[in-house]
């Protein structure tokens, strides 16, 4: 069976033209119909046709995407803190050290440094040990004294009088070739501690100290009546 090469009417066997087209007819085009010829060319085009889309992407590398970088954000360097820390340490120290000064110079830590003739002192005179008396507890009494100067020399004098009029508590002169040590001397006479003398005897059971402005003397007190007692007196100079 033969076929039209142009438009693809079956022709009779042998023909030499197409009735429908007049298109002459090849021999070697008559055994295969041009349908067949146009599917064969169109085989191609229809696979690339039906080929899926996914399997095209596939065949195509994929357009790189842009790699997005989140941007680093750099922390500032700290600053160190000692230098702040070391400045108000030094100014903390700067100012303690003057308030001690000041204190040490012109406030309460200030101390008498030498004895001042003549001179005001006040303090305490503890009594403890006390025997031969209706009352042998312990006690404490403010007392008074000054430091002043006769014809002798320097001499100390204590009260329990504020007005130092009377009630004499100790009396004796002082060694002033030295002022800034309390030194007893008894030996110039005239040394008592209530109603008992004391002389040079009397030294080894006496104590004085002079130590930051504060006057210590250590003594004991015995009288005939057999009453005893230890005594320390603690006494600064008034301002």
């Amino acid at each position: 069976m033969a076929f039209c090469i142009q438009c693809g009417t079956q022709l009779p066997e042998g023909s030499g033209f197409c009735h429908v087209c007049g298109s002459a007819q090849r021999q070697a085009a008559v055994q295969q119909p041009p349908a067949q010829q146009a599917v064969m060319q169109q085989q191609p085009m229809q696979q690339a046709v039906m080929q899926p889309p996914a399997q095209q992407a596939v065949m195509q590398p994929p357009a790189q995407q842009p790699i997005y970088r989140q941007p680093v954000q750099l922390q500032a360097k700290k600053k160190s803190r000692a230098p702040l820390v070391i400045t108000i340490v030094s100014l903390l120290l700067m100012v303690t050290a003057g308030i001690l000064l000041w204190l040490f110079l012109l406030g309460p830590l200030s101390y008498t440094r030498k004895i001042t003739v003549p001179g005001d002192w006040e303090g305490v005179a503890h009594y403890t040990g006390i025997s031969g008396l209706n009352d042998n507890s312990d006690r404490t009494v403010k007392v008074y004294g000054y430091f002043d100067r006769d014809a002798t020399g320097a001499y100390f004098q204590r009260y329990e009088d504020p007005q130092m009029q009377e009630d004499l508590l100790l009396t004796m002169y002082i060694n002033d070739s030295d002022l800034s040590r309390f030194v007893p001397d008894l030996n110039k006479g005239g040394a008592a501690l209530m109603d008992m003398e004391m002389d040079a005897s009397a030294l080894p059971g006496l104590t004085a100290a002079l130590d930051h402005g504060e006057l210590r003397l250590k003594c004991s007190y015995a009288s005939a009546a057999e009453v005893s007692f230890d005594c320390e007196f603690v006494l600064h100079q008034k301002e």
